[in-house]
């Protein structure tokens, strides 16, 4: 638990399996203005699937992808105050219980975020976002530095998910 470490101060948390352009200074402008415990960066993600609108069994539209097909998300990247540990007791998960009981008590706020967000929690999202990186940098949205950090936090957590796996089919037998 990083309670010791904070003392009274907010503090940032993220997941860690998001990559995003999310400005961190404009998202603690947010949270420190409106005083509540807990701000989640909120995202549109695109579809991963294209919508059929019926009546009856008769298709009335087909709309592939987009984002106002898809509600707004948690993007994982937070800014929460000391109180959070008020809501926190035991070995639980901040998105159960902690998160839930902030919410009944109209101390969580949306920072909304139009900006980039990739996820890169399955391997299948990481290769994914590696090509989505590779053509952003083409078209100039990215410097190549940051692109290569990118690329190689991918690898990795690629090399890491496929040694998952392995084990996984290995303990399976």
């Amino acid at each position: 638990m990083i309670q010791p470490y904070v003392d009274d101060e907010n503090f940032f948390l993220t997941y860690g399996d998001g990559v995003s352009d999310v400005n961190i200074n404009e998202l603690l402008n947010f949270h420190t203005a409106h005083g509540k415990i807990c701000t989640i960066t909120a995202i549109k993600p695109e579809s991963r699937f294209g919508y059929l609108d019926f009546d009856g069994d008769k298709v009335l539209a087909f709309r592939e992808k987009s984002k106002q097909d898809v509600g707004w998300i948690n993007a994982g990247y937070m800014v929460l105050s000391a109180k959070v540990f008020d809501y926190i007791s035991g070995d639980v998960m901040l998105e159960q219980e902690p998160m839930k009981n902030l919410t009944r008590d109209g101390e969580v706020m949306a920072f909304r975020h139009d900006g980039f967000w990739q996820c890169m929690d399955t391997l299948r999202a990481t290769k994914i976002s590696l090509r989505n990186f590779g053509s952003m940098m083409r078209r100039g949205k990215f410097g190549i530095e940051l692109w290569i950090k990118i690329y190689r936090a991918g690898e990795y957590l690629s090399a890491c998910m496929e040694r998952r796996i392995k084990t996984f089919l290995e303990v399976k037998q």
